[in-house]
């Protein structure tokens, strides 16, 4: 059985409404613009295209990360920031 993981492009691309920050410590808190020097969480929002469930995978960035992005955690559950 296949895993296809995916985290859909935006329109351009790089504005993919699947990928989005929290300033802050708190990974619950608040999506907003990440602050120079300052703790901040990211999220993407990966989709399972494929027929085999998916209980823990790892998330690669193809380019760089910023300094604020340097740690990631995974979460199985997902719902869109408001």
């Amino acid at each position: 059985m296949a895993v296809t993981l995916q985290i859909q492009d935006g329109s351009p691309w790089w504005l993919s409404p699947n990928v989005w920050a929290v300033p802050g410590a708190d990974p619950e808190g608040p999506p907003g613009t990440p602050i120079v020097d300052t703790p901040a969480c990211l999220w993407a929002h990966v989709e399972n295209l494929g027929a085999t469930p998916v209980s823990d995978a790892q998330v690669r960035s193809i380019g760089p990360i910023p300094r604020w992005a340097s740690t990631a955690r995974a979460r199985t559950s997902w719902a869109p920031p408001t």
